[in-house]
């Protein structure tokens, strides 16, 4: 079961002003927006949104990690995300109304700031010129979309490999022995995120530890070589990175990995 941390009103603040979406919010408004707010804890592999159920929270992840994913029938899953700390999840549901069109899972021990649908429409209220935030947020959403789309139909395993794994790296500082993504994730949820066979992202990823681009250590991934892992990408999307630098570039303070 998910246990609600107490006493939690000032993390709560933090990570939700430190959210690029809500950083350029006033006080008043981030006060109405924190009505009710809570903070939960959750075991690794419980659901936090579950598929197909209406949601009453806007929810931002504030530590650890969570997967984004839907069922298929086979009884695998197709993962869309791995959110880290400032990412919002279950935004359409409250905008619309419907239901989930995901379910978002823990992936380790994780916790999440949970907004109320009806605390949000009261802070939109007060200020209606902040949809135009909510909007922005859906179009760097649907940039990226896009981006997914065409890179999944377009581009070898070994660019779309690349590709995400420049998306989960974005923020951290690199050090001389490289940097280490924050996500763990194993090679069979890799897969699932690229709708490719395990052995095929094994084989691409066996490769570029072969070329001394990558490491491996348990469920997580070393970036030695940053350059190369851009170059591949450069190779056959020349540019498009540039556009990833517009959409995931933070003003000082707010969190890199933010929305």
């Amino acid at each position: 079961m998910a246990i609600t941390v107490k006493n939690a009103a000032e993390r709560i603040r933090d990570i939700v002003i430190r959210t690029y979406l809500f950083s350029s919010w006033p006080p008043s408004l981030i006060d109405k927006l924190l009505e009710g707010a809570e903070l939960r804890r959750y075991a690794d592999g419980e659901i936090a949104i579950p598929y197909r159920s209406p949601s009453p929270h806007f929810a931002v992840a504030a530590s650890g990690n969570f997967i984004v994913q839907r069922p298929r029938v086979d009884g695998g899953v197709m993962i869309i995300d791995y959110l880290m700390a400032g990412q919002a999840t279950s935004y359409l549901a409250v905008l619309d109304g419907m239901p989930a069109a995901f379910e978002t899972v823990a992936s380790g021990a994780s916790e999440m700031v949970l907004i109320a649908r009806a605390s949000l429409l009261a802070a939109l209220a007060l200020d209606p010129v902040r949809y135009r935030d909510i909007v922005l947020m859906l179009c760097r959403k649907l940039r990226i979309e896009y981006e997914n789309t065409f890179m999944r139909t377009a581009n070898s395993v070994r660019c779309q490999l690349a590709r995400v794994i420049l998306y989960w790296a974005r923020g951290q500082v690199q050090t001389p022995k490289g940097l280490r993504i924050p996500v763990g994730i194993s090679q069979e949820n890799m897969a699932a995120v690229l709708g490719k066979s395990r052995p095929t992202i094994n084989k691409e990823i066996g490769a570029l530890i072969a070329d001394g681009v990558l490491a491996r250590s348990y469920r997580q991934i070393q970036v030695l070589d940053l350059q190369a892992l851009i170059a591949i990408v450069e190779r056959e999307n020349p540019g498009t990175l540039q556009l990833n630098e517009a959409i995931f570039g933070k003003p000082a303070g707010v969190l890199m990995t933010s929305d």
